[in-house]
């Protein structure tokens, strides 16, 4: 089974258990009162796209048909041929029908028996699961099996397909919201960033918007070669070990500049290879349609390259400055972070820190962009690639 972006490794999968227990090892995290829709292609029932939404969201009265018509559409612009589901809950399903989450047992049954009707010959549900933190059982039409159909949930730790996993280096956290987890600096380091953040910023009333914009690149420039040298280094078991930037005197003047459309757009092309010094003349002259047929190289399927070593380094230095930064500046470097996971095919921590970015600055543009974007399902050029080539081999 090839990963949807998150991983490269390919596991063959045949019983439904080694399925169901790989399931948080592709999303990454542990995936609570949610159903997950995983599209199966071809005749060989390779697992392409896969889509988790809240049970709340399928429930709620004026959104849940939408909710469950978006679910369909991005199968089909998959090209799934078929989809299996899971719903992962708290619920018990035991004879009294009670449930410790905020919809009823009767609600959380008849939600699981529209789900397996609603689909069509042309795109069946092959087999719909459901997982509590005790016991995992198939759906039979829609009905929830006698109580001594089903397995034991343990069983869903311990199978090869999770041995492979974690020997490939998956890792699996609490929760949804723990995807996007940035250790923040303490308040002493927070407060000397936020002042040369100020300081900085008044630079620019003093010294005139374009000599403070290429001065600002600079630092940009010199702190991406840095931190790329840093990650090349052999004192490092790989590039992500690399540690974090820390000086809060840099980072406090690298979150200024970011505040800038045109340092932070010279900071996404960067990510780029073969930009040359288009990010610079993006900042120095107007290069605004250069810049915007950049965009060529994440989302054109034949054009689009995958996140390389700049992309680890502007990265890191982006965890550096939200560690640093005060809560109500983060929307620009949360924006960046989740645009770089997106790329890299992890939409789960992607959406998390889009959510953080937009409760931040609901007003900020870049974020509503790719917050669309991962609404709407849209892959990265690099994984839509990966896609067609799976389908016409």
């Amino acid at each position: 089974m090839p990963s949807n972006g998150v991983m490269t490794t390919t596991l063959r999968i045949s019983e439904p258990s080694e399925l169901l227990s790989y399931l948080p090892y592709h999303l990454g995290f542990q995936p609570q009162e949610s159903v997950v829709a995983l599209a199966v292609r071809g005749q060989r029932r390779r697992v392409g796209l896969l889509l988790r939404i809240d049970i709340s969201d399928l429930l709620h009265p004026e959104a849940g048909e939408e909710r469950r018509k978006i679910l369909r559409s991005h199968m089909e612009a998959d090209g799934a041929h078929a989809l299996i589901l899971v719903t992962y809950t708290n619920s018990d399903f035991s004879p009294t029908g009670t449930s410790p989450t905020a919809y009823s047992q009767l609600q959380l049954r008849q939600l699981l028996t529209d789900l397996e009707r609603q689909f069509d010959d042309d795109l069946p549900v092959l087999s719909s699961w459901v997982i509590t933190p005790d016991h995992y059982f198939q759906l039979q039409d829609g009905a929830v099996p006698p109580r001594d159909m089903w397995s034991d949930a343990a069983e869903l730790v311990n199978t090869a397909t999770v041995a492979s996993a974690v020997y490939a280096g998956a890792m699996v956290v609490p929760d949804r919201a723990a995807l996007a987890d940035i250790p923040r600096a303490e308040a002493k380091d927070r407060d000397r960033a936020q002042r040369a953040t100020l300081r900085w910023l008044e630079r620019n009333r003093a010294d005139g918007e374009k000599t403070w914009r290429i001065e600002s690149w600079q630092l940009w420039e010199d702190a991406i070669a840095a931190q790329m040298q840093a990650q090349a280094s052999p004192a490092h078991e790989s590039p992500e070990a690399a540690p974090l930037v820390a000086d809060p005197l840099l980072l406090g003047r690298l979150q200024a500049g970011l505040e800038n459309i045109r340092i932070r757009d010279a900071v996404m092309v960067s990510c780029l290879p073969g930009m040359g010094d288009l990010p610079y003349r993006s900042v120095a002259t107007d290069a605004r349609e250069e810049v915007a047929r950049s965009v060529d190289r994440v989302l054109n399927s034949k054009h689009a390259a995958r996140p390389g070593a700049e992309v680890r380094a502007v990265e890191q230095l982006l965890s550096g400055i939200y560690a640093h930064c005060a809560a109500a500046r983060s929307t620009p470097a949360l924006t960046v972070l989740a645009w770089i996971s997106w790329w890299k095919g992890n939409g789960a921590r992607a959406s998390v820190l889009i959510d953080r970015a937009l409760e931040a600055d609901p007003s900020y543009n870049m974020a509503r962009l790719v917050e669309r974007m991962i609404e709407v399902g849209m892959p990265p050029g690099w994984v839509q690639r990966q896609r067609e080539l799976e389908e016409v081999g």
